[in-house]
């Protein structure tokens, strides 16, 4: 029981069903407006009891929080996790300052997105590249040891990072493991509570979200040629809808499964293969399909591109082409101007060294996902609170500029 508020008399806590709505999260809103799931305590639960097993976690878990309460990824496995084993949550004091506090506090876990693991791969770069004993070392066989535990110390050793909310590139899962560091993909949704698969200590495939975790079926609805399709979800995880929206509900839930929006695949080894989502496909005129997602992660490979987004531009009824929007990066355009000549680069040299870049990224990617056409922001995109950038609202304003 706990005491009332004015000290009268003691009360108890209400009974609650595992079925009642435990919290209600709204969707980011990165295609759309936002929707508010209604999670119940068995949805939740039901997750936190399938993650403990999937990564096989124990009272020794301890995360260093810092991604939104609100974003059910941080809320129900960075914080709620951790916390129904008995073990640890820190909150970290700013973003600037996570890698002082990996250092500091030493995490078992550190669940983040795909944005911060490539800032930090840009970061160790950047000061191997800074030092030059370092930059030495690292392309000596033996010396480069040195180096890897170096970096690994600064980020706390034994940190296991899980990448999540988005697709992370493979080259930065890669660049990661380069220096010993460990990393996880996974795959969830605010609709799921949220995990539905996840690579594990006994299951990683780089590029992959590997396999569904305990009591969730995962299908791919309507496959292609190429085994393409819409992901579905069934399981205890899945919510119970949307809140005051029965029509939207029902558009996403049917017959117990939930409709991701998204593209996947397995692969060989039955790993899940995140592809993109199905909003966001571009079907070209000789009727290839073209993923944004993998376009903007070769892009984003350019120092010089802070950041970019994909989209398909009508050219009829039923085709599109691959058009680009690029915010370059104002730090890398200063330093590519001090190492080129000390005049102020011009609008028209910008483009010129983007478009560079541009067809650099295209030499990685078939004919026909190759961009036909770019334009630059001279500001950031509008993004949610987890970095992601909002697709519909860039859409709107080309239509408007159109």
């Amino acid at each position: 029981s706990v005491q009332d508020l004015k000290g009268d008399r003691p009360k108890k806590w209400p009974k609650r069903h595992a079925d009642e709505t435990a919290i209600l999260l709204y969707t980011s809103g990165t295609t759309g407006q936002s929707k508010g799931a209604m999670l119940s305590h068995n949805n939740i639960v039901s997750n936190i009891i399938a993650a403990k097993h999937h990564f096989r976690l124990d009272s020794s878990m301890a995360t260093l929080s810092f991604l939104p309460i609100n974003h059910v990824f941080e809320q129900v496995c960075g914080v709620l996790l951790p916390l129904s084993l008995g073990g640890k949550v820190t909150f970290a004091e700013s973003l600037k300052k996570i890698g002082e506090n990996l250092f500091e506090i030493k995490p078992t876990f550190f669940l983040g997105v795909p944005a911060v693991f490539r800032l930090f791969l840009d970061r160790i770069r950047r000061n191997i590249q800074a030092k030059s004993l370092s930059r030495i070392l690292y392309k000596l066989p033996l010396a480069n040891a040195i180096v890897r535990k170096k970096v690994q110390q600064s980020f706390g050793e034994g940190t296991v990072f899980v990448s999540g909310g988005a697709a992370l590139d493979p080259a930065v899962a890669n660049g990661l493991k380069s220096f010993g560091l460990t990393i996880y993909q996974g795959y969830g949704i605010t609709e799921t509570s949220p995990v539905i698969a996840a690579e594990s200590p006994t299951h990683v495939c780089t590029g992959t979200v590997g396999i569904p975790i305990e009591h969730v079926q995962v299908r791919i609805d309507d496959p292609n040629s190429e085994g393409v399709g819409e992901i579905v979800v069934k399981g205890p995880n899945v919510m119970q809808g949307y809140y005051k929206r029965p029509e939207a509900t029902a558009e996403v839930l049917v017959d117990g499964w939930y409709h991701t929006g998204d593209l996947g695949r397995y692969d060989s080894d039955d790993n899940l293969v995140i592809c993109g989502r199905v909003k966001n496909l571009i079907v070209t005129p000789n009727g290839k399909n073209v993923y944004p997602e993998e376009i903007e992660n070769e892009l984003m490979n350019s120092p010089l591109i802070a950041e970019a987004m994909i989209y398909g531009h009508k050219v009829d009824a039923h085709s599109e082409e691959v058009y680009a929007v690029i915010y370059p990066d104002p730090d890398a355009l200063e330093k590519y101007r001090q190492e080129h000549g000390d005049k102020p680069l011009t609008p028209e040299e910008i483009e010129s060294i983007i478009r560079d870049e541009i067809l650099a990224a295209g030499k990685n990617l078939a004919d026909y996902k190759r961009i036909k056409k770019f334009t630059l922001r001279d500001d950031e995109f509008p993004k949610t609170t987890t970095r992601k950038i909002k697709r519909f609202v860039v859409e709107a304003e080309i239509i408007a500029a159109d």
